[in-house]
């Protein structure tokens, strides 16, 4: 066994589990090496072997950490049901068993059950207060029915003494944007657009986008190469428009990560410049095939020009129209829509 977890943290995985099986043909009753081959199992997604492997060491010994591991892999095996009840059993017996608490909300978000999974990452989090994880996992999905909580978590997390400048980031990175939005809708305007250019980025979240420059220069001075603190400066820079000092940082980003997708970022307008050099047969030559074409007549020269995919326009470009029908009655709209499904095409035909 001890060959088999070297191996696995030597990350040979076929070699960890190998020797496991190796074990397990010397000692079948091992638990321990039951365990871990049906988590090397699981991991290549290979659930029916493990779920065999983890049902026998539930069976040697049903305790916390066997019927944990059997949960985990029937849930990613698609079996959240049998997964749920055996969370609940533990809950059961110990309720602030954190990775039940958490494997739980895990299988209710996945049923599409948000109060419930809001319920129990919150539990989660309570169990475990110094897992930043599970509270930006919480807020992110509290946020839809209590905007206010991201903001709540941001504050709750940032006053934890000794946060590294790092755990800072990561928290301010993944939810400073849902209290920039709360705030929005508070004042009744759009949550995921701006509507002026002073919108564009966190005019209502100041304080947090504060702290976030702050927590990233620290960082940057701290590890001057590390990819998401150059991530981290960059952006800090370009969400108040230092456009000088942004594109300083994505150089610098481009020096750390050769071969990344940095390499083809720009701040200049070398892709406007092409574009404009090529002719009509360039351009065209690139769009699939035109599948349908409605032409409604319209009058005067204010139309609103409107371009997304369908899975966009589904989201986001419908409740637009319908927003615009409810406030400019008579507002002409040019939409051009890509990779469109056939059951919305009736629906858009019918507008």
């Amino acid at each position: 066994m001890e060959q088999a977890v070297a191996q696995a943290n030597a990350g040979d995985m076929a070699a960890a589990e190998a020797s496991t099986k190796e074990c397990l043909a010397r000692d079948p009753d091992n638990i321990r090496a039951l365990l871990n081959l049906g988590t090397l199992l699981s991991n290549r997604k290979a659930y029916a072997d493990a779920e065999h492997a983890l049902r026998r060491a539930v069976a040697l010994a049903t305790n916390v950490e066997t019927v944990t591991a059997l949960a985990r892999t029937l849930r990613a095996a698609g079996k959240p049901d049998e997964a749920e009840g055996m969370y609940l059993h533990i809950l059961g017996s110990i309720p602030a068993y954190a990775p039940a608490l958490l494997g739980l909300a895990e299988v209710y978000e996945e049923k599409g059950e948000r109060t419930r999974a809001v319920e129990f990452f919150r539990k989660a989090w309570d169990a475990q207060p110094e897992d930043i994880e599970v509270a930006i996992r919480y807020a992110s999905l509290a946020a839809e029915d209590n905007p206010d909580e991201p903001g709540r978590v941001i504050a709750t997390l940032l006053a934890v003494p000794g946060l590294s400048n790092a755990k800072r980031l990561r928290v301010l990175g993944a939810l400073l944007m849902f209290e920039e939005f709360g705030e929005r809708m508070k004042r009744g305007l759009m949550p995921y657009h701006a509507m002026a250019l002073d919108e564009m980025f966190f005019k209502f979240a100041a304080a947090g986008f504060a702290a976030y420059r702050d927590a990233a220069f620290a960082a940057i001075q701290e590890q001057p190469n590390d990819g998401n603190n150059l991530i981290a400066a960059m952006l800090a820079h370009f969400c108040v428009r230092e456009y000088p000092q942004a594109e300083a940082m994505l150089k610098r980003l481009r020096a750390a990560q050769p071969g990344q997708i940095w390499e083809s970022t720009t701040f200049d307008n070398a892709f406007h410049r092409e574009l404009a050099a090529r002719n009509d047969i360039d351009l065209f030559g690139t769009l699939p095939p035109v599948s349908d074409v409605l032409m409604p007549d319209f009058t005067g020269e204010n139309i609103v020009y409107l371009a997304c995919s369908g899975g966009y326009f589904d989201s986001f470009g419908l409740p637009m129209l319908r927003s615009l029908e409810d406030r400019g009655p008579g507002e002409q709209v040019h939409l051009h829509l890509m990779e469109v499904s056939d059951d919305l095409i009736p629906l858009i035909k019918g507008i």
